[in-house]
This record gives structure tokens, C-alpha cells and sequence, in this order.
């Protein structure tokens, strides 16, 4: 468990998760991405299988929980308790409100039975939605459950902690 960097092609690997990123990120000022594309495979072994994701866009954390702009594109299977066969998502995401997303064009069917609710998952960031428009920790693996906002069951931190809420 762990990372690897390839400083040839600028490559950031995640061993743990199988998930690869290509980014180039921004933290001069604090809780800003100035552009971030990743390109992942994630196994959620206890709610189903994302197979393919791509995100691309410009992330602003300037303005407390807003992303200005953000588009996904990509397979997302989740077996239990719904079924994403395939989603876009373009537009504004503004979460100053917990839980609102302003604008949001979505292609697929989506079946949120427990909604806000994920068994278990394997990111490479968390946004810590307690303190709003702040990034606490970045590479992260784990439990996490959004139906108690910004809380995660579990976290093994395996890099550097990033901790933007002073």
C-alpha cells in the first residue's frame, strides 16, 4: 500500500486502489485546484464497481464548498442498493448549502435508495465537508459515510496529511 511517482511522465500511481491520476494541482493558495484530470478503475467491493471515470475541470475552493466547474463521464455500476449505468455530469456543484447542488445534467438512471450513503470507498482525497470549503486530507483510503456529512468510518492516510483548516 502506497504510491509511486514516475517523473517521466509525470504519473502519480495509487497502488492501493488501482487508480491512476494525471494532474496538475494548485495548493499556493489554500483549498484551490487549479485543474485536476484523473483517470481511475475503483473496486467498491461492498456496494459494486465503478469500472471507468474520467474527471476533468476547474475546482475552486476559494469560495467555501463550490466547485465552479466540474464534468465526469464514465461506467458506474453500484449493484446494492442502485444501478448508475452511465452518467455526465457538467455544470455548477455548490454545496455551500449541505447536501444542494445547484445545477446538475445527469444521462443514466439513478436509484438513490439510501441516499447520501456509501458503504465503502477508495478515493484519493477527502473534502472535509465539516468545515466548509476545506481540504483536510489528500490521498485517502476508505470507509466513508456521506449520510453524516464530512465523517469518514475510516482512513488509512498512507502520504502526507494536507490540512487547510486553520
Amino acid at each position: 500500500m502506497g504510491f509511486v511517482k514516475d517523473d517521466i511522465s509525470n504519473t502519480l500511481l495509487l497502488t492501493y486502489d488501482f487508480i491512476k491520476i494525471y494532474s496538475l494541482i494548485d495548493l499556493a493558495i489554500p483549498g484551490r485546484i487549479s485543474y485536476i484530470k484523473i483517470s481511475s478503475l475503483i473496486d467498491l467491493v461492498m456496494s459494486g464497481r465503478i469500472r471507468h471515470i474520467k474527471v476533468s475541470g476547474l475546482r475552486d475552493f476559494a469560495i467555501p464548498d463550490r466547485i465552479s466547474y466540474i464534468k465526469i463521464s464514465g461506467l458506474i455500476d453500484l449493484t446494492i442498493p442502485g444501478r448508475i449505468s452511465y452518467i455526465k455530469i457538467s455544470g455548477l456543484i455548490d454545496l455551500t448549502i449541505p447536501g444542494r447542488i445547484s445545477y446538475i445534467r445527469i444521462s443514466g438512471l439513478i436509484d438513490l435508495a439510501i441516499p447520501g450513503r456509501i458503504s465503502y470507498i477508495n478515493i484519493s482525497g477527502l473534502i472535509d465537508l465539516s468545515t466548509p470549503g476545506r481540504i483536510r486530507y489528500i490521498n485517502i483510503s476508505g470507509h466513508g459515510d456521506l449520510a453524516i456529512p464530512g465523517k469518514m468510518l475510516y482512513k488509512d492516510i498512507w502520504s502526507h496529511k494536507l490540512d487547510y483548516t486553520r
